[in-house]
């Protein structure tokens, strides 16, 4: 990698940061993704082999479609590289008691969407899963098209996809500045110096430790899914 200056640096390349880089080179922009420790690595919130994918947020309509567009990109983009096996359509069965709250919400959120699924009573769940011990007024909603994710896997394979799409990836520490002419300033000796127009951060929970002097004084932000 020669090039020290990108239209956009995205710095983490877990989940949400893989697929910016992903989407801004479609887009035709330049893209350094950087990541001290390698994509998906166990230090991200996107780490692990796998993440259950599924389409129940209660009342939380929008989470509903985010996860439903979500998996329509996974699956297509996994077809398009030939890696089906990172994701598993094993179904979710979530389990619920009574007039839960969350999960009646869920029922009318799915029928609003338009998302299959079942609702199993005490006694269709018992007779379908006996190996699972239902409780008394317990019952279950079931999403056929919902599953499971290699996360780790699948994470590794958007990155190299971006990779071949001409996003330059790089394991190591840069420091990201603007050049200042006459600054005298210099670039540490473990460390490249690069020139992003735009940076943008999807570093999780080491967003504190990437920008300390915005954070210094706050708490650390936790990475999310």
């Amino acid at each position: 990698m020669t090039k020290t200056s990108y239209d956009v640096v995205v710095i983490g390349a877990g989940c949400f940061g893989a697929w910016t880089a992903w989407h801004l080179r479609k887009a035709g922009r330049s893209v350094l993704l950087l990541d001290r420790y390698g994509p998906a690595n166990a230090r991200a919130s996107s780490g692990g082999e796998s993440r259950i994918i599924r389409m129940s947020y209660g009342p939380g309509e929008v989470y509903t479609h985010f996860s439903n567009r979500s998996l329509g990109q996974w699956k297509a983009f996994f077809a398009a590289v030939s890696r089906p096996e990172l994701f598993h359509g094993t179904g979710v069965l979530w389990m619920a008691k009574g007039e839960d709250p969350t999960a009646t919400a869920s029922l009318r959120t799915l029928a609003k969407v338009g998302i299959p699924f079942e609702r199993l009573e005490e006694s269709e769940l018992r007779r379908r899963y006996p190996q699972i011990q239902t409780v008394s007024g317990g019952w279950a909603i079931w999403e056929p098209e919902s599953g499971v994710l290699m996360a780790k896997r699948a994470v590794q394979a958007v990155v190299a996809d971006a990779v071949r799409a001409g996003v330059d990836y790089a394991v190591r520490t840069f420091v990201l500045r603007r050049a200042r002419p006459g600054s005298g300033r210099s670039t540490p000796p473990a460390a490249r110096r690069c020139e992003p127009i735009t940076s943008c951060s999807r570093a999780g929970p080491g967003l504190a430790r990437s920008y300390p002097r915005p954070w210094r004084g706050a708490s650390s932000p936790r990475g999310s899914r």
